[in-house]
């Protein structure tokens, strides 16, 4: 993944703008979902941000797709439904059919995880239609598989078999040998449970030869799996064991414990049929321990069945008990559980949907106004006031709806009230639950802009705060003789001056946020025509300030979170540095040399690059403490120190010291020839510091011997090998004398 990330920091520094820098996100998202879905939710909730920042509504899909894509692998199936219906929504919207219809299969496989497949296969169905319509073929081929797993699931193996044998037609048709060994292995598992195992085997063994072609260690691991499961059946133990040991070993390797517990639990099954109890209960232990690690209830309760199982087979009736118990409240948990986050989930999808069947109405009855409008303009004046009066509350609704600023949203409002009706004063108040008030964030009267200002929520004479209480608008055309419908024993505090007023609150999914007020000089000023323009207005104004508010919410947040983040990753840098120097020297130590060798033996390997290494020894160096002191002995060695590593001429070139007065250099990339000329001009340069050393039984002054070794690592030879190649030279340069160079190959 560091490979990946580099590549993008590239690409980001070479973004010109905010859209290109969108792109850049969610293609990174993309590409690290399935090794770091929580990183890949952060990068796909950024590029959100900036879509909604910058107006870029394709964008804006786009995030929405990937964010919904890694809530659905992170196991939050709620979030994903969310984010998906929202971006399938705008998708449709753009019209960007390849938007649409892997938003459509990313839904169906969220309700597959759901287990409501019928709804899973819907959404699959019409993904598969509007891919063969426009040609995206890749995931055409991909969809026929998922529909495929939906009839296996319900046994139909026939129908399964059939879709699975397209999606593998159509993959040989484009070539993908990648993505061919996915239906290969769902052919081979339908095979499997018809017992037709030598089908089931050839088709295993074609998915795991393409695996291994590709590198798909993911792939290789589930193919050798079943491989095992196969053999299994048809008991051949040895065989199967093989198998299953392999599989384990790439699980392990790449971390995916949800296929080690199925290993482990077919483990336990193959040595509790060889009749070896205490390895099938060790196998089935490892397996619960990775199950409460990932804490996944319906895993643990599986795996607590097996061991009860296996307790009484033992006839271990006490331990039998207790796993059954356990598996008995897992079980409840997860069935819980699953069934709490599904009808979360079905709501979550209701409300969506219901709201996409409003605003569709909505939008059907505008173009049935406006319809009409246009035939009746000539003769209704009043029917043309209506309909420019609906189209300013449209206008004003798309443009506040479409900035997250809460100031352009209330001056882009105020602007446009006194078109719609008589407006001396106009003003919107907040509630602020923590203080207790409503404050006035926008209070215009006559034009004029009044400060700031805020009414107690616990005042008993104040318009707003009975509207917010009572959840109920307050439409006044004569001040003086109706206050009192609303407010016992209050005096008329407007003093006069206005007459007629309308308060409104602002209510978004039940949560009050405020209240909308709009007042006039004169008598009888509004009707009913006007407070239904203000309760339309207002759907819209509570709609932006939500967004708003969430945004600067949101916005916080990631400020709040990004400060600690880089805080905490200079900490860490700091410790890191200070955990790979060596103290005395300034230059890289053991641990650090570990971590370098173990990587450059690794890129060597994937290279067939030579790969040297020398070990460098001062001469005589327990001499040199016990005459001369360690305080002078410590000078030494930081002199060489820098002296080696002065002697490196590339930056890829390493040194580190390895123990008391020995230091290890690595030099990738180099052969038996230039490790051996570096090696000369390291001994070349110490000798030229002419250091004093009386009590050497080699020079009168510091000298050092090197061992040197070369190699092209290959992946049946360890790393280890070179190191100790490598002290054996210095071993026989130090045999022959000292103040020597020696080379082992």
């Amino acid at each position: 993944m560091n490979n990946i990330l580099e590549m993008y920091k590239e690409q980001f520094s070479q973004c010109e703008n905010i859209v290109d820098t969108i792109h850049t996100l969610n293609n990174l998202s993309e590409e690290i979902e399935r090794l770091n879905p929580k990183h890949s939710l952060e990068l796909s909730k950024e590029a959100y941000n900036l879509s909604i920042k910058e107006g870029y509504e394709r964008g804006l899909a786009r995030s929405l797709f990937r964010i919904g894509r890694s809530h659905w692998l992170l196991g939050d199936l709620e979030m994903a439904l969310s984010s998906l219906l929202q971006a399938l929504e705008i998708s449709k919207k753009l019209n960007i059919p390849s938007y649409e219809v892997e938003t459509l299969n990313t839904l169906g496989n969220v309700n597959i995880k759901l287990q409501i497949y019928d709804r899973g296969l819907e959404y699959y169905m019409e993904a598969l239609k509007l891919a063969k319509h426009i040609k995206y073929t890749t995931l055409e081929a991909g969809l026929l598989n998922n529909i495929g797993e939906i009839y296996k699931e319900f046994k139909d193996y026939t129908t399964a078999l059939d879709y699975y044998l397209k999606s593998k037609k159509l993959c040989e048709d484009l070539k993908d040998e990648n993505s061919i060994s996915i239906p290969l292995l769902n052919i081979a598992s339908i095979y499997y449970f018809s017992k037709e195992h030598k089908l089931a085997e050839k088709y295993t063994n074609e998915s795991l030869k393409i695996c291994k072609e590709n590198n798909d260690k993911i792939g290789e691991c589930y193919s050798l799996h079943q491989l095992g499961k196969i053999y299994f059946k048809q008991e051949l133990y040895e065989k199967a064991l093989n198998f299953f040991e392999a599989s384990l070993s790439i699980a392990q390797n790449v971390s995916d414990r949800l296929i080690q517990i199925e290993i482990y639990i077919d483990f336990h099954e193959l040595m509790t049929i060889l009749g070896n109890m205490e390895l099938a209960l060790r196998y089935l232990n490892s397996a619960l321990s990775l199950a409460e690690e990932i804490n996944t209830k319906s895993l643990m309760a599986k795996v607590y069945s097996y061991l009860a199982k296996l307790y009484e087979h033992m006839e271990n009736y006490e331990k039998t008990l207790f796993y059954y118990k356990k598996f008995h409240n897992a079980e409840k948990e997860a069935n819980s559980f699953e069934l709490e986050q599904k009808l979360r989930s079905i709501t979550t999808q209701f409300k969506v949907e219901q709201s996409q069947q409003e605003k569709e109405i909505y939008r059907l009855i505008n173009i049935d106004l406006k319809q009409k409008t246009k035939e009746l303009e000539q003769s209704s004046k009043e029917l043309q006031e209506a309909y420019d009066n609906i189209k300013i509350i449209s206008d004003i609704g798309q443009s506040i709806t479409s900035t997250l600023n809460l100031e352009k949203i209330l001056i882009r409002v105020y602007e446009n009230i006194n078109h719609l009706m008589d407006a001396s004063v106009f003003g919107i108040g907040l509630t602020n639950e923590t203080k207790q008030i409503i404050e006035y964030k926008l209070y215009m009267e006559d034009s004029v802009r009044a400060p700031i200002f805020s009414t107690s929520l616990e005042s008993t004479s104040s318009w707003a705060v009975w509207c917010l209480k009572n959840r109920k608008e307050i439409m006044i055309n004569d001040v003086e003789n109706q206050y009192a419908n609303y407010i016992q024993g209050r005096k008329n505090s407007v003093g006069g001056r206005m007459e007629s007023i309308i308060y409104y609150p602002l209510i978004v999914e039940d949560t009050i946020l405020g209240v909308l007020t709009v007042q006039s000089k004169r008598k009888n000023a509004y009707s009913q025509y006007n407070f239904d323009m203000v309760r339309a207005l207002s759907s819209y104004i509570a709609i932006a300030i939500n967004n708003a508010q969430e945004s600067e919410k949101l916005a916080e947040e990631i400020k709040v979170r990004k400060n600690a983040q880089m805080e905490l990753e200079k900490i860490n840098e700091k410790l890191l540095r200070l955990s790979e120097i060596d103290g005395l020297t300034g230059i890289p130590n053991r641990r650090r040399f570990d971590e370098f060798f173990s990587l450059e033996w690794s890129k060597s390997e994937e290279y067939s690059n030579y790969l040297s290494l020398l070990i460098v020894d001062i001469d005589c160096f327990k001499e040199y403490n016990d005459h001369y002191g360690h305080l002078a002995g410590d000078e030494v060695i930081r002199k060489i120190a820098t002296l080696l590593q002065n002697s490196l001429k590339r930056c890829t070139d390493f040194v580190a010291r390895y123990g008391g007065d020995e230091f290890i250099v690595v030099l990738p990339s180099t052969n038996a020839e230039g490790a051996l000329c570096v090696a000369k001009r390291m001994k070349k340069a110490i000798e030229s510091l002419k250091i004093e050393h009386n009590y050497s039984s080699v020079e009168k002054y510091i000298t050092i011997t090197i061992g040197v070794s070369s190699i092209i690592p290959k992946n049946n030879i360890d790393k280890e090998t070179l190191i100790h190649t490598s002290d054996k030279a210095l071993y026989e340069a130090k045999g022959k004398g000292r103040n020597a160079i020696e080379f082992l190959g």
